[in-house]
């Protein structure tokens, strides 16, 4: 897991009584009621970390939860974050915790990968259905019209014959694709600019488009990128989102 870089925890303050925490003075909220000292020391170290930070334990120890807290809490203090693991399925997982606290914490969260691998239950947050109800596609709906009776239009035209007419089809058919497709890429960037955690395989943190619209913000990385089951991850797909993240 490696953690924020760009300040030093160094005001974090415990109030160990009531496992109440504050940073520059400014109480924290813990949005799960059920964590143990354990975690809640876990998430204080990860938030504290300058470069690195790793949570380590037995299968079923909470780690996962313990990760999702650290999300939330770097939400809560305006930081952007990149969430990797090795699986779909472990990424899924996080995803729909994360769906859970929505309701306490306003925040956008988007899923990169195709929708047949994920659950259904995280589906609503994927990319390819935030784009999909993005005003720009939305825009968009009287071209995809268009293109489709142009091709229709196309068919009906005798390719020996009426090369002239089937060359200005085609023409005006190129024309009409770039302009959809280039709705497609500012639905993109818009849904990734707006989101606040970015979930991914490790694999599939090398979006292309991703990696484009992370650049173009002024910092140029992301404040933090969690790695879930990293254990399990090759080291080479891990330094994809580690080079995305500050140091």
């Amino acid at each position: 897991m490696i953690g924020s870089n760009t300040e030093v925890y160094s005001e974090f303050i415990a109030e160990s009584e009531e496992n109440k925490y504050s940073f520059n003075n400014i109480p924290l909220k813990f949005f799960n009621k059920n964590l143990n000292d354990s975690q809640i020391d876990a998430i204080e170290f990860c938030l504290q970390s300058n470069e690195l930070a790793l949570i380590h334990g037995p299968p079923g120890t909470g780690k996962t939860t313990t990760v999702v807290e650290l999300i939330l809490q770097a939400v809560q203090l305006g930081k952007k974050i990149l969430v990797v693991a090795p699986s779909n399925i472990a990424v899924d997982n996080i995803a729909e915790k994360l769906i859970k606290f929505k309701t306490e914490i306003d925040f956008e969260l988007c899923r990169i990968g195709h929708p047949a691998r994920m659950l259904e239950s995280i589906l609503s947050i994927s990319l390819d259905k935030k784009v999909e109800n993005s005003p720009f596609m939305k825009s968009q709906k009287d071209s995809k019209k268009k293109l489709e009776k142009l091709k229709k239009e196309l068919s009906h035209v005798n390719k020996y014959h009426e090369k002239e007419k089937r060359k200005d089809l085609k023409a005006e058919m190129k024309m009409v694709r770039e302009d959809i497709k280039g709705a497609w890429k500012n639905s993109v960037f818009d849904v990734f600019n707006k989101s606040r955690v970015i979930l991914a395989t490790c694999v599939g943190a090398a979006d292309l488009y991703l990696r484009e619209s992370i650049r173009r913000t002024n910092e140029g990385v992301f404040d933090m990128v969690i790695i879930d089951e990293c254990a399990q991850a090759t080291e080479a797909s891990c330094w994809i989102s580690i080079l995305q993240a500050k140091k």
